[in-house]
């Protein structure tokens, strides 16, 4: 017997997300409702980073200049995974200077 919930997707008149944000997980052999996660009454971490990414994400705050920002930050991510390696293959081998004794 299969024990996952079936989770149902429900949209509030003022979520302005095209599925919604508030999660229904039911027990699909009893119908009893498993949990479920209301972005009314989430907590402030939970929608500060699960919620707001999205609306982030899709220019909903801010506008074009925040998803212009998203944009050159994940820009910014993939570019460091070029200039480390770079950074680190121009090194290689030079060593470090050797600084003269006093002795």
């Amino acid at each position: 017997m299969d024990t996952n919930p079936v989770r149902i997707m429900m949209k509030h008149p003022e979520d302005h997300t095209p599925a919604g944000r508030t999660n229904v997980l039911v027990d699909a052999y009893t119908g009893n409702i498993v949990m479920i996660v209301d972005w009314r009454t989430a907590s402030p971490g939970f929608r500060l980073v699960k919620l707001w990414n999205r609306e982030v994400h899709a220019g909903d705050i801010g506008g074009l200049p925040t998803r212009i920002l998203a944009c050159a930050i994940s820009l910014s991510l993939s570019l460091l995974t070029v200039t480390g390696p770079l950074i680190w293959w121009n090194r290689r081998g030079k060593g470090l200077p050797v600084e003269p004794s006093d002795e």
